[in-house]
């Protein structure tokens, strides 16, 4: 890129910057905006504002109305009239709720604010049709159930109303009391907590009489959630009865400045509400709420008895309020012209590495949490430091531990080079694959899903960097998730920041788009029109393959090469080359030239191989080069198998294959063993030969791992885990430095973090083998600092509750590290994975681990038995190892009565065939 840039005023005096600040003009729409808008982002921060306030303003336009603030009937939650129930009041239709169901709303509200910090009111007319002991209202805040934020609740101190703010406190016993079956309006006016709002006290209206002097509460007004009925999306403290014509009043914003002025407002609302109500005639109560104007109301007037309550009031400010960037660690906004680039982009974010955005959640007229796919996020960058490990964007809920749903993420796999990444957690990254940024130039980048995992229109995903299109970077499955949003950094406590400078964020959902052409179709004219309209320039490089590389077939033993021929013109920039196999960087293989001396076993089967060529940012992808590997004959049964399958594992995997899915050797359940729990390798798991490796074992093939590979299966059987005694066996060759590394992965490796139960991981206390799950063995188990082969074997005796004895063993070429054990631990058998902790490829070993077997102990009578056994098993298994297969087929020569009389037999699949002569000659 051309765009200069200056890193001039970073670090000014705050005086001096306030001052630079106030002079800077206000920002009228760019061109750039213009053109962003005009394609429809579903969110879009320009940063363009003269000054932060309460946050960066979210720019595309909401509709009036939104339908997130729906409440939907939950369970038995319906309606009926208050007609049909001879009310009396002119209200007609309300909630009908039986104790178990209610209404809420399924995503935050959008009120145009997260929260009311006071003065604010509540409105409800409610009718008890029951006992109702410890029953709740109203619950607004965050899901899964609200956090008192605050609650309206019942008879929990007898047959009284009170407001409970959780740690803000509650009312008290003094609040308005009603035993009666009877329909009353309830207005509870919150004045505040001495420092927010207009007083520290708040009062209840019931049926228009004053009860005050209540315990004090100290609590905002959370919109994140609201339950109406209910406690928690459980139904516990439901509400047996009816409720009706709920509003909320933001009483700050009507200007009421002091208590007086908010209780003469309560005092005429309640007189004027009930009045209406209970009227034969005039304005409709719904037109006498609106007129007093609340910030949310619901009516539940709808004619279907299960449709949700709509939301009535219109939300006027277009969105600004809602969705905004909240600033952590003092970022500060400078126009381009000041920093001395040339985009025409406004404003943008300078972030000093300890400053960061935020908003929880997003909010769409959609109503929908989740962006499946096809989606785009679009932003213009400039890095100013190292920012190793640092993270651009983070979407999610980020109170959770923040939830790469995805995240954007840069320079994460130091020394390489300085990769820009999407990053999904459990779904994947893009690793090597995505566009490098090497230098402090603005650069614009925009991340394309496509779909993936049966969603959206092809498991694809793509970068478009500066223009220049980075096809197929993946393999990514993540969803989008509207949870939350982290601009500059990982997390809310600011883990993984960015030091430079982000401006132009954008999100946008084309899941109404057809096919992956009409994807294409749009990003790309998206990308050509938004580089335009920012006044970025890109040099005329040009680089041009002429001799592609070539595919061919090819022998175990055989060398490989490819090689291609590129020019470039427009620069002075040297050409630099990167292979690929598979889509995956092949480390240090950069030259123009590419040769494999030997293909191994690992080479097996049909890969891939591309060359990237690059002259500085821009490059051109070799068309693929396809490598056919032909397998070799398939190897005879070996004895150590043979043993194996002998002592009966619950699970055993040999990778006795030369390539592709890992065998399941056992039956199950007790059916014959299938092809349904075969161990699917990723594109970097390979296999290595224990001859040609010269490991001195006899067994056979081996999985083998670069540190971005693995096997794994979601389980099919009845038996879903061992709660012990049982045992876990496999041998192991490190390989590499392997910090923080996973043997195995037992659980449902597809949920978010894995279950660990247990996995076999090493290397997290420096040097040692270890058991995690509910605990960890750390430093009592085995060490292992060396490249050899070793048998390892994990036995869990019992603990206190259950099995022979609270012990676990684990024995490393046969000697023991016994481990005192009070832990409950068990073995999922919903899924293994080997060779990594996910999916990813996150904390991947770097090694080979062969022959993994599962045992179930649980008929073991008493300690001493089960060692007993799992000795034997050890000292067989490492002989066995050791012990020479036989030929498959072995012939026998016997000179019986001279030089002519001679037999032969072989030994076939355990037959003896007679092959010569034809037939037996009698002899005297």
């Amino acid at each position: 890129m051309t765009m200069k840039s200056s890193l001039l005023p970073r670090h000014l005096p705050g005086f001096i910057l306030a001052a630079a600040l106030a002079a800077s003009p206000a920002q009228s729409q760019t061109t750039y905006s213009q053109a962003v808008l005009a394609d429809k982002p579903l969110f879009y921060w320009n940063f363009d504002q003269e000054e932060i306030g309460a946050g960066i303003v979210q720019q595309t336009p909401r509709a009036e109305v939104p339908v997130e603030n729906d409440l939907v009937a939950v369970q038995s939650a319906s309606r009926v009239t208050h007609e049909s129930i001879g009310s009396g009041l002119r209200l007609g239709s309300t909630a009908s709720l039986d104790g178990a169901g209610y209404f809420a709303s399924p995503a935050s509200l959008r009120a145009g604010k997260p929260q009311l910090t006071g003065a604010y009111a509540l409105e409800v007319w409610i009718r008890s049709q029951g006992d109702n002991p410890t029953a709740y209202l109203l619950n607004f805040g965050v899901d899964p159930g609200g956090d008192n934020a605050p609650a309206l609740i019942y008879n929990f101190l007898g047959p009284m109303l009170e407001l409970f703010g959780g740690n803000g406190g509650r009312t008290g016993d003094l609040g308005p009391v009603f035993e009666d079956q009877l329909w009353h309006h309830v207005l509870v006016v919150y004045y505040g907590n001495g420092t927010d709002g207009v007083g520290a006290h708040t009062d209840f209206y019931l049926d228009g009489s004053l009860t005050t002097g209540l315990n004090p509460v100290s609590r905002r007004l959370s919109f994140d959630r609201l339950i109406v009925g209910a406690a928690l999306p459980s139904g516990v403290n439901g509400f047996a009865g009816n409720m009706d014509e709920l509003a909320v009043y933001d009483l700050q914003a009507k200007g009421l400045a002091d208590e007086a002025a908010v209780e003469a407002w309560a005092s005429g609302l309640a007189t004027r509400h009930r009045a209406s109500a209970m009227a034969a005639s005039g304005p409709a109560y719904s037109a006498v709420v609106k007129a007093d104007e609340p910030l949310l109301y619901w009516n539940f007037d709808e004619t279907d008895p299960t449709a949700p309550a709509a939301q009535q009031m219109s939300i006027t400010n277009g969105g600004a309020g809602d969705n905004l960037l909240i600033a952590e660690g003092s970022p500060v906004l400078y126009t381009h012209e000041e920093l001395g680039s040339t985009l025409k982009l406004g404003r943008t974010a300078d972030l000093v590495g300890t400053s960061f955005f935020h908003a929880r959640p997003l909010t769409s007229d959609t109503g929908i949490s989740f962006l499946p796919g096809p989606y785009v996020v679009e932003l213009w960058l400039q890095s100013l430091a190292d920012n190793g490990g640092a993270y651009l964007v983070n979407f999610g809920d980020y109170t959770a531990a923040g939830d790469n749903s995805p995240a954007v993420i840069y320079n994460f796999d130091p020394p390489a080079p300085l990769h820009l990444e999407l990053f999904g957690g459990g779904g994947g990254r893009t690793a090597l694959s995505g566009p490098i940024m090497a230098d402090q130039a603005w650069h614009h980048l925009v991340a394309v899903y496509y779909g993936g995992g049966g969603e959206g229109v092809a498991d694809r995903l793509d970068f478009y960097f500066d223009k220049q299109n980075y096809p197929r970077v993946g393999p990514v499955v993540k969803p989008l998730s509207l949870g939350g949003l982290v601009a500059g950094a990982g997390l809310l406590n600011g883990a993984n920041q960015f030091t430079g400078r982000i401006d132009e964020l954008a999100v946008y959902d084309l899941s109404d788009l057809p096919d992956e052409a009409a994807v294409t179709a749009k990003v790309s004219s998206m990308v050509e029109a938004h580089f335009t309209a920012a006044g970025g320039t890109l040099p005329e490089t040009v680089v041009t393959i002429g001799t592609q590389p070539q595919g061919k077939t090819a022998n175990i033993g055989d060398t490989a090469v490819f090689s291609v021929s590129a020019t470039v013109t427009g620069t002075n920039e040297p050409l630099t080359f990167q292979w690929f196999r598979d889509g995956l960087a092949l480390v240090g293989e950069v030259a123009a030239t590419y040769s494999i001396p030997a293909l191994a076993l690992g080479d097996v089967g049909t890969h891939n191989y591309t060359v990237r060529v690059s002259a500085g940012q821009v490059f051109k992808d070799s068309a693929a080069a396809a490598l056919t590997v032909n397998a070799p004959p398939p190897l005879a049964q070996t004895a150590y198998a043979k043993q194996m399958i002998a002592d009966a594992p619950v699970l055993y995997w040999n990778f006795d294959e030369a390539s592709g899915p890992a065998a399941q050797l056992m039956p199950l359940d007790p059916a014959p063993a299938t092809g349904a729990n075969d161990l699917v390798p990723s594109v970097a798991a390979r296999r290595a030969d224990h001859t040609a490796t010269a490991s001195g074992l006899n067994l056979g093939y081996t999985a083998d791992f670069s540190g971005n590979g693995y096997f794994k299966k979601l389980l099919e059987t009845n038996l879903s885990e061992l709660n012990g005694p049982f045992g876990v066996e496999l041998w192991i060759q490190s390989l590499g430095d392997n910090p923080n590394t996973y043997l195995v992965n037992f659980g449902n490796h597809e949920v978010a973090g894995g279950d660990n139960s247990p996995a076999l991981i090493y290397n997290f206390n420096a040097g040692y083998l270890e058991l995690f799950g509910p605990a960890r063995t750390t430093t009592e188990g085995p060490p292992l600092e060396d490249n050899e082969w070793h048998h390892l074997v994990y036995v869990f005796y019992g603990n206190d509750s259950v099995g022979v004895a609270p012990l676990l063993e684990i024995y490393l070429d046969g000697q023991a590290y016994s481990i005192t054990n009070t832990t409950a631990w068990r073995v999922s058998l919903a899924g293994i994975l080997v060779g990594a902790a996910l999916p990813n490829g996150v904390n991947g070993f770097t090694g080979r681990l062969d022959e993994i077997a599962v045992y179930d102990f649980s008929t073991a009578f008493d300690e001493a038995a089960l060692r007993s056994k799992v000795q034997s098993l050890i000292i067989t298994h490492m002989q066995a190892a050791t012990t020479v297969t036989p030929p498959a087929t072995a012939s026998i020569a016997i000179n019986v009565s001279g030089p002519n009389a001679t037999l032969t037999w072989s030994a076939q699949g355990g037959v003896i065939l007679q092959e010569s002569p034809d037939q037996l000659v009698q002899r005297g």
